[in-house]
């Protein structure tokens, strides 16, 4: 079972972007293609966790025979537990990467859109070197790749649409922030 998660864990960013890319040719999507920035507070100010501020960048299509939006995201978000560069379980901030699904409401305001859906994905808790420290300074033994451990990630996404720009509100078990976003010209 320990293979079958290492082969996951390099699989599922993978497996991420060519969904993302997908959809991004795909022939049902619209041309409204939405860019949007977030930044925001830890859901928890533990000593143990990580403290650092939030933040997230993300893209969205709009899907027309769903009417819905589909998109893809990164945020820094969580805690990671790091034991390179010679530490052990250092506190860091963490990352995570998730689709987001979102419907849109059915509001009656000129011009005005609203959505709410969810996000799913995961989020980097742990990184290790397998074979220990290095003693030249480097991050792990021999210049070797560090390891990473996920877990999944899940959340809530609120958006409101005025014309080209959007305003919203992300919300994760790890996080919370506000979102500012924009109609990218290159899609009009």
């Amino acid at each position: 079972m320990g293979r079958f998660k290492q082969i996951m864990n390099k699989l599922f960013p993978i497996v991420l972007a060519l969904l993302f890319f997908g959809f991004m040719f795909c022939q049902q999507v619209e041309s409204d293609g939405i860019l949007y920035l977030g930044y925001g507070q830890p859901s928890s100010l533990s000593i143990e966790e990580s403290n650092e501020n939030t933040s997230v960048i993300g893209f969205m299509w709009y899907v027309q025979r769903a009417n819905a939006h589909i998109g893809l995201e990164y945020a820094k978000e969580g805690t990671l537990l790091s034991s390179t560069w010679g530490r052990n379980d250092a506190i860091e901030q963490g990352s995570s990467t998730n689709l987001s699904f979102s419907g849109t409401l059915p509001l009656k305001i000129k011009d005005t859109k609203a959505t709410i859906g969810f996000l799913i994905g995961s989020r980097v808790v742990k990184r290790y070197c397998p074979s220990g420290d290095s003693f030249l300074g480097l991050e792990c033994y021999a210049g070797e790749d560090a390891k990473s451990v996920r877990k999944p990630n899940v959340g809530m996404l609120f958006t409101t649409r005025h014309k080209k720009t959007i305003i919203g509100l992300r919300h994760t078990s790890e996080s919370s922030q506000i979102m500012l976003g924009f109609k990218l010209p290159l899609f009009e």
